[in-house]
């Protein structure tokens, strides 16, 4: 197991860099940005009474004070940017650690070693999650060091919240992710369909947030219970959500096991 570990995370080493680097320098960004939306919180004001109450909370501004750091961060990275950007490096990740094998004919040279397909998928699955932990904490946690460096006013607890919150979303999108990679044999129809799923879960969030006839649609979407602002402004987090990722993500996971071992690899 500990050479198909080894191998998976080598072959995605340079994607989970490149990733969590963005991550970082975009956190970097918004808080080198701070001085100047404090010094423009009175017109940012103004522009966010102008807004459907439905889209500020959809953005993450309704009801905060737009001049903290666990605002800005709130509304300019994680209800927007952060979640794609993990979305996207879970599902390439996911994409090639079995529908990658197949599409290179590779998964009868793997299948072949005399680990049987249960050790073979709790490999790669783990190996998955290793990097879902460290991409995770190396893009929320940061910015505590970076605040400090500024020398801002931060709330440390909020963002081991957002931490954890993170954590639950990821493992969802990952099951999800690992569902699709044991039943198709290519990566481009994993990263279609889980794109379209995703894309289609946000722009219903959206949509809900702009109509109330909506309102009931709301719990089929993931970014429902993503509550960035109860978890970063108001160091709050919902049982719910996390009943709800980690069923997900578990009942996911334990399919695409099914699927993995029963499934005709013959290529």
């Amino acid at each position: 197991m500990i050479a198909i570990i080894k191998r998976a995370l080598r072959d995605r080493f340079i994607p989970f860099i490149s990733y969590s680097i963005g991550g970082i320098v975009l956190v970097w960004m918004y808080i080198a940005l701070l001085p100047s939306v404090q010094q423009s919180q009175v017109q940012l004001q103004d522009v966010m009474k102008a807004m459907p109450e439905g889209l500020m909370k959809a953005l993450g501004v309704s009801g905060v004070n737009l001049a903290s750091l666990e605002a800005l961060l709130a509304m300019k990275q994680y209800n927007m940017i952060w979640p794609l950007l993990m979305i996207f490096f879970i599902v390439s990740f996911a994409g090639g650690m079995i529908a990658g094998e197949v599409e290179n004919r590779t998964i009868e040279i793997v299948l072949s070693s005399a680990k049987s397909r249960a050790k073979i998928f709790f490999s790669k699955y783990l190996s998955g999650i290793i990097y879902l932990i460290l991409f995770v904490v190396a893009t929320t946690l940061c910015a505590i060091p970076m605040a400090k460096l500024y020398g801002y006013e931060y709330a440390a607890p909020n963002y081991y919240t957002l931490m954890y919150l993170s954590l639950c979303f990821g493992l969802a999108v990952y099951g999800l992710s690992i569902l699709f990679s044991s039943l198709f044999s290519s990566r481009g129809k994993v990263y279609g369909i889980s794109g379209i799923l995703f894309v289609a879960m946000y722009v219903l969030f959206i949509l809900v947030s702009l109509k109330d006839s909506l309102k009931n649609l709301q719990y089929i979407s993931f970014f429902y219970y993503y509550n960035i602002n109860d978890a970063l402004i108001h160091n709050k987090i919902d049982g719910l959500s996390v009943f709800v990722f980690l069923s997900i993500g578990l009942i996911a996971s334990l399919l695409a096991l099914i699927i993995f071992l029963d499934r005709d690899f013959a290529v």
